[in-house]
């Protein structure tokens, strides 16, 4: 099911969701990112989106695979 379809569905029963955007760019620390995703996954995030307005930094398919 695509993110587009999820969050139609969810809209159509009244769910609201929340999502935490992470700039590849801003990660630094890959430990502060654990820590990241060990905070949303207690507090119910339903998506995490993964970018930014430049994305130079050659770690998008490591955080990605950090957070799956």
């Amino acid at each position: 099911m695509s993110v587009l379809t999820s969050l139609r569905e969810r809209r159509q029963r009244g769910k609201k969701s929340i999502a935490v955007l992470v700039d590849p760019d801003k990660v630094e620390d890959p430990a502060r990112l654990t820590q990241l995703i060990n905070l949303a996954s207690e507090n119910c995030v339903d998506y995490f989106f993964v970018g930014g307005s430049l994305v130079t930094t050659s770690n998008l398919g490591q955080i990605v695979r950090q957070i799956k």
